[in-house]
């Protein structure tokens, strides 16, 4: 079955062994012939057989873009037939020859030589790139030379010197480092990112007060809509940051890189930030809600797009930032303190700075909460149909949605608010208002379970002091919410009417 084609000994198209190649010690040649029907090949002077068969067995797939393959040899390079090779070309210098192919395939390695096996017909190849040799030693007993499969390594053909090389390269690759900051430097670069904020900080206030405020309160035609509650009482914090920055600006460029102290600046104009900036937290939702409402006047789109041009930025994205400045300052004094040894003359006073700034961090926190449920309540409010009065102090919005409430004759879709101390019983009607039917007080009402009286996983019962009836949650999951902010609000309401009432008989007492 074996063919020659272009100077190669071919078993369709399978296996390529390459040329005859002699053996610097033994003369050893490489017979093909087929002995019973099997495919081998002699190596002779080693004693080793290869089976083709067993060969063709084998999965080998060669590394990709890997066109050379080298076989070494102490002799010279003979061809098994005069003809001339078309398919490939040898290249012999001194005891070395290599063999080009003009594709990628597999290497058989035996000893000191390499034999090239092309691809099986019809074999598509493979997605991974990671490639397999096959190693047959030589000199061993008969039967025990077993091919082995073993990953390749590129370095163990490398004489020791490139070995070490290739090793130092894998393992220590030069690449650019970035130069280690110095405990000063870092310092400074703090002070310079703190100067820098505050400066942007600062522009960013005049542009709302100049690009927008002002323009718009000198506009006649934008006289109905609420301007003035869209900026708060953004001018008090543009006048106290803009002494806050001069001083940081003449505290900085006048002082020796070492010594530059802060801490006494964040201390003295830090307390002005305090009452100004929880009065602009406490007002920044319904400075939201105000410019949501302006939005609906076409013309004060128009207005406010081409002022977009000049300002660089929009009312709303600059509205958001005094609420975030805060929070930026504990950042910032945090990460100087990390950086300013104990003994520096400005740590003591970067750290009441910090305290003080946290605590105020905190308040402008809970005056953000406070003012989302202040707009929530009044949100819900204007919702209903006629007057209806739901926002007090004291008032805490807690979760809305639809209940499914079991009338006498019919199972009813009804909306349903919870606040601290209220739970309102509604309907939506067809002009999007809701229209009430019960108001509770959350002091009149608990609940019961109908997890054991019901086939329903999703009911519950609503007892107060003049009627009870069941509700249907939309899954159980949601049912079970609804239970635990019922009771739980209920079981805080009971504790501060108790806490009230003690209070209210010992005044009475003194």
């Amino acid at each position: 079955n074996w063919k020659r084609k272009g100077g190669k000994f071919l078993n369709e198209n399978i296996v390529d062994l390459g040329d005859r190649m002699k053996n610097s010690n033994s003369n050893s040649n490489f017979n093909l012939n087929n002995q019973n029907g099997n495919n081998v090949a002699n190596v002779g002077g080693g004693n080793t057989t290869i089976n083709v068969d067993e060969i063709k067995r084998l999965t080998l797939r060669a590394t990709p873009n890997s066109p050379i393959v080298n076989a070494r040899n102490s002799g010279s390079s003979n061809a098994n037939d005069g003809k001339e090779r078309k398919q490939s070309s040898s290249v012999s210098s001194g005891n070395k020859t290599t063999i080009q192919h003009q594709q990628s395939s597999p290497a058989l390695i035996t000893g000191n030589h390499t034999f090239v096996i092309p691809p099986l017909r019809k074999t598509s190849p493979p997605v991974a790139s990671k490639a397999s040799t096959i190693t047959i030693p030589i000199g061993e007993k008969e039967g025990t030379g077993v091919p082995k499969l073993n990953k390749p390594n590129s370095s163990e053909t490398k004489p020791p010197e490139a070995r070490q090389t290739l090793q130092k390269t894998q393992t220590s690759p030069n690449l650019p480092t970035e130069k280690k900051l110095t405990e000063l430097e870092y310092r400074q670069k703090i002070i310079q990112e703190i100067l820098d904020t505050e400066n942007a900080y600062v522009k960013h206030l005049n542009v709302l007060i100049e690009k927008y405020m002002k323009p718009l309160k000198e506009e006649g035609k934008f006289a109905k809509e609420p301007i003035s509650d869209v900026f708060a009482n953004v001018e008090d914090i543009y006048n106290i940051n803009s002494i806050f920055l001069s001083r940081l600006k003449e505290r900085i460029e006048s002082s020796d890189a070492k010594e530059v102290i802060l801490g006494d600046i964040f201390l003295q104009e830090g307390a002005h930030f305090k009452p100004h900036y929880i009065k602009y937290t406490e007002l920044y939702q319904n400075a939201q809600h105000s410019l949501s409402t302006c939005e609906k006047s076409a013309s004060f789109q128009t207005w406010t797009g081409q002022a977009l041009e000049g300002a660089g930025e929009t009312i709303r994205s600059l509205q958001i930032k005094p609420v975030q400045r805060i929070t930026r300052y504990v950042l910032l004094l945090t990460d100087l303190i990390k950086r300013t040894p104990e003994s520096h003359p400005d740590y003591s006073n970067l750290k009441s700075s910090l305290e003080k700034m946290t605590s105020t961090a905190q308040v402008v926190n809970e005056a953000i909460k406070a003012g989302e449920n202040r707009q929530k309540i009044l949100d819900i409010q204007s919702s209903f149909l006629g007057k209806m009065q739901l926002l007090e102090p004291h008032r805490l919005f807690i979760r809305e949605g639809a209940l499914s409430k079991v009338c006498r004759k019919s199972t009813k879709s009804r909306w349903f608010f919870l606040f601290n101390d209220l739970l309102i019983h509604a309907s939506l009607t067809s002009i999007n208002k809701y229209t009430s039917h019960q108001i509770w007080k959350l002091s009149d009402i608990r609940t019961e379970d109908f997890i054991h009286k019901d086939s329903s996983e999703c009911a519950f019962q609503l007892v107060t002091t003049t009627k009870s009836f069941v509700v249907y949650a939309a899954n159980k999951a949601e049912k079970i919410e609804w239970l635990k902010d019922i009771n739980q609000a209920s079981d805080e309401l009971a504790k501060k009417m108790a806490t009230f009432g003690q209070l209210q008989n010992e005044s009475k007492i003194s």
